[in-house]
């Protein structure tokens, strides 16, 4: 006689299931929030909160079990000494699964699976390596003039006057076309 099956069905076989949900649980304590297809935001929010329920007993045989469930020492780290705690409050509902956007690709249904405290990040606007390495570059050819001329603005020279940036009639002027 067939029965229901206990598990949602979220890779090919059997190891690549298992390897993902460790590697999606993982993801998910490390960033705190990650977008997944909804079986697999089911399967993972299920795997989480059981190990949050272990992390928060805080002794030796639940650490190790953390362990063996995740396979990742920072992550097994993360969970027991930042998260457990600051979910210990709580006896159960410590992940919220919200619909999201579909992908750009193929209009799948996204979820995003997150911890219940979970606060985004504000992010800071940060220089990119191209627009230091542009800084450098024009530092040492005599200031940010030439930067500004390559990217068309206008600046002012040493002698305090303003020096447009090159027209393209005059760029062909100079090459000789």
């Amino acid at each position: 006689m067939k029965k229901q099956r206990k598990n949602i069905k979220i890779g090919t076989d059997k190891s690549h299931s298992k390897a993902m949900l460790k590697n999606l649980a993982s993801s998910l304590i490390f960033h705190e929030a990650i977008e997944t297809t909804k079986p697999r935001a089911k399967a993972v929010s299920a795997f989480v909160e059981r190990l949050i329920t272990h992390a928060k007993k805080d002794n030796l045989g639940s650490k190790r079990l953390v362990f063996d469930r995740l396979r990742n020492r920072k992550a097994t780290k993360k969970l027991i000494e930042v998260i457990a705690p600051r979910l210990s409050d709580r006896n159960s509902g410590y992940i919220s699964i919200l619909r999201t956007m579909g992908s750009k690709g193929d209009d799948t249904e996204l979820f995003r699976v997150m911890f219940i405290d979970y606060e985004p990040k504000k992010k800071k606007s940060k220089r990119t390596k191209s627009s230091k390495k542009d800084e450098k570059a024009g530092e040492k050819k005599g200031g940010k003039n030439i930067i500004d001329r390559v990217r068309g603005r206008k600046s002012e020279d040493k002698a305090g006057s303003q020096v447009k940036a090159t027209d393209k009639s005059k760029a062909k002027s100079r090459s000789g076309i």
